[in-house]
């Protein structure tokens, strides 16, 4: 038993890291947590996407009842008060995560905030808005993300229309 909860554990930070930022399920993540960054649209109720993708110790609902009738109907395991088992075995799993996001660096958890901030290209070279960028980096802030560059039509000529997402720790 507990090599099947060190086993699901393992599954289910492997598939919360897969989905942050640098990883390869990166943009299914941020689909999934739909408000993470300013201005993304709300896809998933929270009830959803915590035990699916952002929360470890919620993920230990999903996650660990899939591995758990998973081992059991393939004959890994054999106990005789089952359901009794099972609830047993899904708390010991939710407390393993919470003490392994309890023992975790803080770099390694999700302790990010995020600002939207939208420019115009053709008014950052007029008037000089590409210094407010360098006001936030004094804050601690940094680009994260750009998330659009639409041409938009102005008085004075074409321009891109570019969203930041700066990003900097909580603690800041």
């Amino acid at each position: 038993m507990i090599q099947l909860l060190l086993i699901n554990s393992l599954i289910i930070w492997g598939v919360y890291a897969s989905m942050q930022e640098g990883f390869i399920f990166e943009k299914i993540g941020n689909w999934i947590r739909g408000n993470h960054y300013p201005g993304f649209k709300d896809n998933l109720p929270s009830w959803i996407k915590k035990p699916l993708a952002t929360c470890p110790i919620c993920m230990s609902s999903a996650y660990g009842t899939s591995v758990f009738w998973f081992a059991y109907f393939a004959g890994l395991t054999n106990f005789d008060f089952i359901i009794f088992v099972y609830i047993c075995y899904i708390f010991a799993l939710a407390g393993l995560n919470y003490l392994i996001l309890m023992f975790m660096p803080e770099g390694i958890s999700n302790k990010k905030e995020y600002l939207r901030v939208e420019l115009n290209e053709a008014e950052s070279y007029m008037n000089n808005i590409g210094s407010e960028l360098n006001n936030y980096a004094k804050q601690g802030w940094k680009i994260n993300h750009i998330l659009k560059s639409d041409e938009k039509e102005l008085e004075y000529g074409n321009c891109h229309h570019i969203t930041y997402i700066l990003e900097r720790d909580k603690d800041v």
